[in-house]
């Protein structure tokens, strides 16, 4: 009975841990293709 309940805890981790590492990737891929306005602003 112990075991069934480790192999849940670990399955709820390694979810979380799948939707930590999709919304890093959706932030990362937000900012890549944003236009770089800030690096404009700066010259002028």
């Amino acid at each position: 009975m112990n075991t069934i309940f480790k192999i849940i805890e670990s399955f709820k981790a390694f979810v979380f841990d799948i939707g930590e590492l999709s919304e890093f990737a959706g932030s990362f891929f937000k900012e890549v293709f944003r236009s770089p306005s800030e690096f404009k602003e700066f010259l002028y």
